[in-house]
């Protein structure tokens, strides 16, 4: 397990929680406070799936009755953020949730 604020490398993409900055190919990419939130708790659980009520509760703060797309929302922007190649990387898992593809 990743210590909490530790800076996580996957590829070409670095996300530092310290510095609240993420990197792909060396350049500096521009995410909300949400988006950021999301790719770190993907990262940090790479290759776990996290149900969407898990990313709800978490990022969004809302309970799992919140009849909502926001989590699916945050993540197509994430994707459109990380480009085509990158955003790959986050996998949709059919009626559950996401998941980071560890990619070892």
């Amino acid at each position: 397990e990743e210590q909490a604020g530790a800076a996580m490398e996957v590829g070409p993409l670095l996300v530092d929680p310290a510095r609240h900055e993420v990197r792909l190919r060396g350049k500096r990419l521009e995410l909300n406070p949400r988006e950021f939130e999301l790719l770190e708790i993907l990262m940090r659980k790479a290759g776990r799936v996290l149900s969407r009520v898990y990313l709800l509760e978490t990022i969004w703060g809302m309970s799992a009755s919140a009849n909502t797309r926001a989590v699916d929302v945050g993540v197509s922007r994430l994707r459109l953020a990380l480009g085509r190649r990158a955003g790959g990387w986050i996998e949709t898992v059919e009626r559950f949730g996401y998941r980071f593809r560890s990619l070892e």
